[in-house]
């Protein structure tokens, strides 16, 4: 079995899950420092010895266009998330899950980037797959894992609309942390979660979170139509970045259609601090009356959906 070995931080990967992302032959062997489709002879380089690049030989412009911008602002990417927003994704993505995780779990984290979650994610788990096409970001994550020792996280660099895997049931749990609003087509986002229902175990546990079309942004996109920003039914922020802005029941039959099983789903609001903290420190049954209390005003207002789902 063909094995690649990954320096320091990064754990070695049975490439035998993998397959070729241009013709989707299984057929892949590590050669030269590079993984080869032995169909196809495309060969997929390992870059800095340590991130598996497996892009699609074509990319859309858009999708172009989002990488280098996610390039380009990847070094300022933590600089200008809020302990307020990085505490509430952590509470929905990872804690709500800490006792569903464990020392056996194989994790996917798609939109990994520069590994807000993927760096907490490895303390509950076996082994994170790391993805995320921006190389950039990639690298600030190898960074990260090189300081801090750790090493079991793979990482790819890979479009999420074409991912390189091919075995069923690969992962307990796969983290979906505000990437689904950027896929472009509805057709993509479809075959992106019929992929990933594929690629799930039975009963294990899909996170995922979005933009919200909330009441507030419908106002603004009904005053102001043209006017740029997470407003907007669906639209491109100033650095080219498509978005799309869910309602609730939209991604619930979203998730519903791919044969996924909702066992939770709701909205939280970034702008609000003081809730992070609370929910952090409030035992299960207070957090439950928290957030039924906080529903009328986060249907107004919040700017991001939740679900979890299983298989």
């Amino acid at each position: 079995m063909s094995r690649l070995v990954n320096p320091k931080s990064i754990h070695s990967i049975d490439i035998s899950i993998l397959k070729c992302v241009d013709c989707f032959s299984t057929e892949l062997s590590y050669y030269n420092g590079a993984i080869r489709c032995m169909s196809c002879q495309r060969e997929y380089n390992i870059i800095d010895d340590s991130i598996i690049s497996m892009l699609p030989s074509r990319i859309s412009s858009v999708k172009q266009n989002e990488m280098r911008a996610r390039d380009n602002d990847s070094l300022n990417y933590d600089r200008r998330r809020s302990e307020d927003y990085t505490s509430l994704l952590d509470y929905f993505c990872i804690e709500k899950h800490s006792g569903f995780l464990s020392q056996d779990t194989v994790v996917l984290d798609l939109g990994a980037g520069t590994g807000r979650s993927t760096v907490k994610l490895t303390k509950a788990c076996k082994i994170v797959f790391a993805v995320d096409f921006s190389l950039e970001s990639l690298r600030i994550l190898r960074r990260k894992l090189i300081n801090a020792g750790i090493s079991n996280v793979v990482l790819m660099q890979a479009d999420i609309s074409r991912l390189p895997f091919y075995k069923p049931d690969c992962f307990d749990f796969i983290n979906c942390e505000d990437f689904i609003q950027h896929i472009p087509s509805f057709g993509e986002r479809e075959r992106i979660l019929s992929e990933l229902y594929c690629f799930l175990k039975k009963n294990g546990r899909l996170a995922i979170t979005a933009y919200h079309y909330s009441r507030s942004k419908q106002s603004v996109d009904f005053i102001q139509p043209d006017k740029v920003g997470e407003s907007g039914k669906q639209g491109f922020h100033l650095n080219d970045i498509y978005y799309y802005n869910f309602s609730l029941p939209e991604l619930y039959v979203l998730l519903y259609q791919q044969s996924f099983r909702i066992l939770e789903y709701g909205l939280f609001f970034f702008e609000l601090p003081v809730w992070a903290r609370i929910l952090r420190r409030a035992t299960r049954c207070d957090r439950i009356k928290l957030e039924k209390s906080l529903y009328r005003f986060l249907k107004s207002s919040a700017n991001r959906v939740y679900f979890c789902a299983s298989k």
